[in-house]
């Protein structure tokens, strides 16, 4: 086990998230610190993912050639990518899938961001609809790395 803890050999997870800040501005990637993408610690989350498993990483790399390591690094460790840049940030969010699934990964979140507004529009048992945020914007934004 390297510098970042791991859970124990076996143990899996459905869905793992990296959003770690860095607060110096001097090392062209503020989110994640270097130690968080290193290709054998990637490689080590994938092992933790369940079959159907996502590995979600916020990526803030003002360096370009940074960022494209890293996005490298991400498609070489993961069986499918799918990034979404937060409009007028620099943040990225990254979706990485442990197996490619049977279709195409933008549109499988695309479909699944559809049925959830439907979902989400429909009264419960006679209670109004509370807002809530329409993921069809954000799901048409999705591209593949």
């Amino acid at each position: 086990m390297g510098a970042i803890g791991l859970p124990p050999r076996g143990q899996q997870y459905s869905v793992i998230m990296f959003d770690v800040d860095c607060k110096d501005p001097s090392l062209g990637m503020s989110c994640p610190p270097a130690p968080f993408v290193e290709l054998e610690l990637l490689r080590d989350v994938r092992d933790c993912l369940t079959e159907d498993g996502v590995f979600i990483l916020n990526l803030v790399a003002r360096d370009a050639a940074l960022g494209d390591r890293v996005r490298a690094d991400l498609n070489s460790s993961f069986a499918a990518c799918v990034t979404y840049s937060v409009p007028e940030e620099v943040n990225e969010v990254v979706f990485c899938l442990r197996h490619r699934p049977d279709t195409d990964p933008c549109e499988r979140i695309r479909t699944a961001a559809a049925a959830l507004n439907s979902a989400l529009s429909r009264k419960q048992k006679g209670k109004p609809r509370q807002s809530f945020m329409d993921m069809s914007a954000f799901a048409q934004e999705l591209k593949s790395l």
